[in-house]
C-alpha cells in the first residue's frame, strides 16, 4: 500500500492504511491520506504514477493548512487539559488526514491512534435512528407508527402524549420531555439504571412536560430509552447486538461497540476529567452504559476510523432518494431531514432530525455540548461567519471522561471527527472541531479559539464560584435540629426507582455523608439550616466525581422532613427547579434501623447494640 507523506509517495505499513509517525516530539502522530480502493497494493503502473504526481501537486494545500492548525490545537488542548485527542477527516468521499496529540492512558506511555476507541457519547443516537431506519425500510416500522402501537402500556399525564406521539417524536427530541430530570439522574456514576421495559413505561409517565407536544425542541434520553425498546420488541434481538449485526459489522466498523472491552492491552482510550489548574485526572471508574436505560443515548463506543467511514456511508447514503436493495444504511434522507427547529427564532436554517443537528452556515453550532450554556444565544459564536453559505449537520457527544464531535457536508462529501478523552474545562472537541472545519474550507476571517477556550474555562470556573457565593451567604450557622443519627437511611423514589443513602461519615462519625445509590461514591452532607444540609463540591471534586458541571444551588440543597418522633421520614431534593417546582421525594425505607431510631429518640443511646451501631455507620 502507498500513501502520500511530505507530498510524496510513501510505503505504508499495511495495504490500505495509513501509516503513522512521531513528528514534534512523542505526543503527537500525523497520517498521512488512505487511497481509494481500487488503487491499493505494492505494485503501480507508470500511469498511475503520471497520475499520482498530478494528485501530489493539487492536494497538498489542503492538507498543509490542516497541518498547519497543529499548533493551535494542541494549545486548546492544553488550556482544557485534555490528555488525549484523536481527529479525521474526509473530504469528497475519502479520508483525507487524521492527526492525534498526547496519550491515551494514565502512565503517558501510549499514543492514541486513528484506531483508538473513545466513549462517544450522544453521537449514539445518529447509530440508533440508524437502526430504527432499517426497520422502517423494511417495512416493520414506519416513522408515523403511534407509540402505543408497538408499547400498549405507555402512558403519560399528559393524554395528547399519550395517544398522539410517534417515532418520529421520540427520535427528534419534540415530544416537549424534559432531560433534566433524566440527565442528572445519569449524573457520575449512577449511569448503570437499568431499568426493564414496566418500570421504564411507569417512569415516562413522571417525567415533565415542561414544552407543549411538536412545537418545541428539548433534548432528552428517555426518548431513545424507549427506540431502543421498541428496536428490541420489533427485532427481537438486543439493541447492541441488533446494531452490530444490522449495521457496524456490514459496513465494516470493527471497533465499535456498546459493549467495550476494558480488558488491559485494548487501544482504548482511559477515561480522564480536566482540573482547574490545568491538569488531566484519571477517573477512578470507566464509564459504562451496557445494560443501562442511557445506552441507546451515550453508550456507544467508537474510532476516528470508524466514525470516518461511518460519516462517508452516511453522506453517500443521503445522496440516494432511492435505497439500493443491497445499501446497509436506509431512510438515511429522512433521517438527516429537518424534524424540528432548535432555538428560534432563527432566519437561517437551523434544526433537529433524527440523532442529528442541522445549521446553515454562517451560523450558531455546538447547541449540543456545554459550550453553549457559556454564553447567551445572542453571543454565541458564529461559524463561517464572512464566508459562502452551507449545510452543517453535526452532533456532539459529552460524558464523564471523554467528549466528541463529529460534523457532516452534504454538499462536498465532507466530514470533522474529533474524539477526546477528558470532560474539558470548556468542550475542547468543540473548539477544535470549528477550528478544523475552518483550516478545511479555507475561511476567511478564522476565529481565535484559542481565546474561545480561554474565556470557556473562565466562564466555565466562574460558574462555580458564584454557586459556592451563594451558598455560603445563604448558609445560616448552628447545629441541626437533631442528632445526626436521626437522619441516617436509606430514601427511595419509587418514580424513578432511585436511592439516595444517608450515613455517618466513617472516619469522624460526627458527620452525615451522602451517595446516590447505595455502595457508590459518597459525599459530605453539611448542615446549612434547620432541617436543611447541603453537598455542593469544588470545580476539581466535581470532575474527579464524573459528575457534570451543574451550578444551581438548590440542586445541592437536601431537605429532610422529620416524624413525630423526632427521626426523618422523607428527603426533599430540588433536583430541578424548572422542571419539579416541588421537588422530588425521597421516602425513609430504613425499616430494619426502627428500633435505633426509638432509642435515640427516647435518649437511650447506650442501648444501641454494637451492631445496630455499625448499621449506621455503614
Amino acid at each position: 500500500g502507498w500513501g502520500y507523506d511530505d507530498g510524496c509517495l510513501t510505503p505504508l505499513s499495511k495495504p490500505g492504511f495509513s501509516h503513522s509517525r512521531p513528528t514534534n516530539g512523542s505526543t503527537k502522530n500525523v497520517h498521512v491520506t488512505r487511497l481509494p480502493n481500487s488503487h491499493r497494493g505494492f505494485r503501480l503502473s507508470r500511469s498511475w504514477m503520471k497520475h499520482s504526481l498530478t494528485l501530489c501537486r493539487s492536494t497538498p494545500s489542503t492538507i498543509d493548512r490542516l497541518r498547519q492548525l497543529s499548533g493551535l490545537i494542541d494549545q486548546i488542548r492544553k488550556i482544557g487539559g485534555v490528555p488525549g485527542v484523536s481527529i479525521g477527516v474526509l473530504d469528497h468521499g475519502e479520508n483525507l488526514w487524521t492527526e492525534n496529540f498526547g496519550f491515551r492512558d494514565e502512565s503517558k506511555t501510549s499514543l492514541p491512534d486513528a484506531n483508538t476507541q473513545y466513549g462517544i457519547g450522544h453521537i449514539t443516537m445518529s447509530m440508533v435512528a440508524a437502526g430504527v431506519g432499517k426497520l422502517v425500510d423494511d417495512g416493520k416500522l414506519q416513522w408515523t407508527t403511534l407509540l402505543r402501537e408497538i408499547i400498549p402500556e405507555i402512558v403519560h399525564t399528559h393524554a395528547t402524549w399519550t395517544y398522539t406521539s410517534t417515532i418520529a417524536d421520540i427520535l427528534a427530541h419534540r415530544c416537549g420531555l424534559d432531560e433534566a430530570i433524566a440527565t442528572l439522574l445519569a449524573d457520575g456514576e449512577i449511569g448503570d439504571i437499568r431499568l426493564p421495559l414496566e418500570a421504564s413505561l411507569k417512569t415516562v409517565d413522571r417525567i415533565p412536560h415542561p414544552l407543549p407536544h411538536r412545537e418545541s425542541w428539548l433534548m432528552c434520553p428517555w426518548g431513545y430509552t424507549i427506540a431502543s425498546h421498541i428496536i428490541e420488541l420489533v427485532s427481537q434481538q438486543q439493541l447492541h447486538k441488533y446494531l452490530q449485526d444490522q449495521v457496524f459489522q456490514p459496513l465494516g466498523m470493527t471497533c465499535t461497540t456498546l459493549r467495550p472491552s476494558f480488558e488491559g492491552g485494548n487501544n482504548i482510550a482511559e477515561p480522564h476529567a480536566s482540573l482547574s489548574n490545568g491538569e488531566a485526572c484519571p477517573l477512578a471508574f470507566q464509564p459504562r452504559y451496557s445494560f443501562s436505560s442511557f445506552e441507546a443515548s451515550r453508550g456507544a463506543y467508537s474510532t476516528v476510523n470508524d466514525l470516518l467511514l461511518w460519516a462517508k456511508e452516511t453522506l453517500a447514503a443521503s445522496q440516494n432518494t432511492k435505497t439500493p436493495s443491497n445499501a446497509v444504511l436506509r431512510q438515511i434522507p429522512q433521517i438527516l431531514s429537518n424534524h424540528i427547529a432548535m432555538k428560534n427564532p432563527s432566519l437561517l436554517e437551523r434544526s433537529y432530525g433524527f440523532g442529528w443537528a442541522r445549521a446553515q452556515l454562517p451560523g450558531i453550532v455546538g447547541l449540543l455540548g456545554g459550550n453553549s450554556l457559556l454564553w447567551e444565544m445572542s453571543e454565541q459564536p458564529v461559524l463561517g461567519a464572512g464566508n459562502q453559505s452551507r449545510l452543517v449537520i453535526y452532533h456532539q457527544g459529552g460524558g464523564p471522561g471523554y467528549s466528541s464531535f463529529l460534523a457532516l457536508f452534504p454538499e462536498t462529501q465532507s466530514a470533522v471527527v474529533v474524539l477526546m478523552n477528558t470532560t474539558a474545562t470548556s468542550d475542547a472537541a468543540d473548539w477544535i472541531g470549528r477550528l478544523v472545519i475552518e483550516g478545511l474550507f479555507d475561511f476567511a476571517k478564522p476565529t481565535d479559539y484559542v481565546n474561545l477556550a480561554e474565556e470557556g474555562k473562565r466562564r466555565t470556573l466562574e460558574r462555580y464560584a458564584t454557586l459556592h457565593k451563594r451558598l455560603t451567604e445563604e448558609r445560616i450557622q448552628g447545629a441541626p435540629p437533631l442528632p445526626l443519627e436521626c437522619y441516617v437511611g436509606k430514601y427511595k423514589n419509587e418514580d424513578y426507582k432511585y436511592m439516595l443513602e444517608v450515613t455517618l461519615n466513617l472516619e469522624s462519625q460526627s458527620d452525615l455523608m451522602i451517595s446516590f445509590r447505595p455502595g457508590s461514591q459518597r459525599y459530605p452532607l453539611r448542615h446549612y439550616h434547620d432541617h436543611v444540609f447541603e453537598w455542593s463540591m469544588s470545580f476539581d471534586e466535581t470532575r474527579k466525581s464524573g459528575r457534570y458541571d451543574i451550578v444551581d444551588p438548590s440542586y445541592f440543597r437536601i431537605r429532610f422532613e422529620i416524624y413525630p418522633d423526632n427521626r426523618a421520614s422523607r428527603i426533599i431534593w430540588n433536583i430541578h427547579d424548572a422542571s419539579v417546582p416541588d421537588g422530588l421525594t425521597f421516602e425513609w425505607k430504613d425499616e430494619c434501623l426502627a428500633e435505633a431510631w426509638r432509642a435515640v429518640h427516647a435518649g437511650m443511646n447506650h442501648l444501641i447494640s454494637n451492631m445496630t451501631y455499625d448499621s449506621l455507620l455503614t
